[in-house]
């Protein structure tokens, strides 16, 4: 599991095997912070958390050790103030050579190697996946690529969608920019949403 403001948390599946019709409790949240992303894991997969003023950080799951239920769970990266976790996502060792592809919300998009990521560890303050100013916007969209996915369609807040096949957008370094993927007519219209296909 991992939450908006960065806590992530390891439970075993047969903790749910019991579910009552009103639910149950799967994490203690702290005060203004939301579940969001929950996922399978292998038992020997990495992390990737990733914020919306473009830092991102990859650690082994090992990191994290089982908590019950009803427990908080731990700090899988250090967020400076306003800044918040916009995608968590879980891949194994041989697929480091896949990338990562990130939007901004003035709609700049580029694939960087997960492999440029290696090398950090739970509670990090992450490092750089983009290069954040007024141009890009904060991180809007981002997920790793999957051999099935060919195609990326983006919608603005504005209602406006492209649809841009995969291997058209550049490979990049960690602090590139990146390529326009949608124009935005408005100054106060931005990339609203992604998904891959």
């Amino acid at each position: 599991m991992a939450t908006k403001k960065g806590i992530v948390k390891k439970t075993l599946f047969s903790n749910f095997a019991n579910i009552r019709t009103s639910g149950i409790i799967s994490i203690k949240l702290d005060q203004n912070d939301e579940l969001l992303w929950v996922k399978m894991t292998k038992g020997n997969d990495y992390i990737i958390l990733t914020t919306k003023h473009g830092k991102a950080i990859i650690f082994h799951e090992k990191e994290i050790r089982f908590t019950g239920r009803s427990s908080r769970g731990v700090k899988g990266i250090f967020l400076e103030k306003q800044d918040d976790v916009v995608t968590a996502d879980v891949f194994s060792k041989k697929e480091f050579d896949k990338n990562l592809f990130v939007i901004g919300e003035r709609g700049i998009g580029k694939k960087t190697k997960l492999s440029l990521f290696k090398g950090q560890h739970r509670a990090g303050k992450g490092v750089k996946v983009a290069s954040i100013d007024y141009k890009f916007g904060n991180i809007a969209f981002a997920q790793i690529i999957d051999p099935e996915n060919t195609t990326a369609i983006i919608t603005s807040a504005h209602g406006h969608i492209v649809k841009i096949p995969l291997k058209s957008i550049p490979s990049r370094s960690r602090s590139a920019k990146g390529v326009i993927l949608i124009r935005l007519s408005k100054k106060d219209d931005k990339v609203a949403a992604a998904t891959l296909i």
